[in-house]
């Protein structure tokens, strides 16, 4: 599959370090100073046009998570033609250079999936209403 992109000037080419890799790194497009505890928003200078059917999804590099830097992730929507920013927050200070790898982009098929308003709680699981922690630490 091939899906077209472009580039901001001073952007890098979204890039594999493997063929067999599931997500393209993104690059920072400027310096940014991260601060303990405070969100930043850092742009790639990347625009993708995600094909329909198809999802873009910017997720976290494990070498920042290892790091301390958190990435929620990021929802590129198909139509989406503007450029790919990074949310990134850091438990330390931190100076991101133009040119690090910030983030992965990794692009996945979307089911066509429709909500109908039904019985839900009332259903029998294993799991039941059990959430966050219920399963054990």
């Amino acid at each position: 599959m091939l899906i077209n992109y472009e580039l901001d000037e001073g952007a890098y080419k979204p890039m594999r370090a493997h063929d067999s890799d599931a997500g393209f790194d993104l690059f920072a497009r400027e310096d940014v100073a991260l601060s303990p505890d405070k969100t930043f928003k850092v742009d790639t200078g990347v625009h993708v046009l995600i094909p329909e059917g198809y999802v873009g999804l910017v997720l976290p590099r494990s070498s920042y998570n290892c790091a301390g830097v958190a990435t929620p992730t990021g929802v590129i929507d198909a139509g989406y033609t503007g450029s790919i920013s990074v949310v990134l927050v850091s438990k330390y200070d931190l100076r991101i250079f133009k040119g690090n790898r910030i983030a992965q982009l990794v692009i996945v098929p979307l089911p066509d999936v429709h909500l109908t308003e039904g019985d839900v709680t009332g259903v029998k699981s294993e799991r039941g209403l059990g959430g966050f922690g219920s399963t054990g630490a």
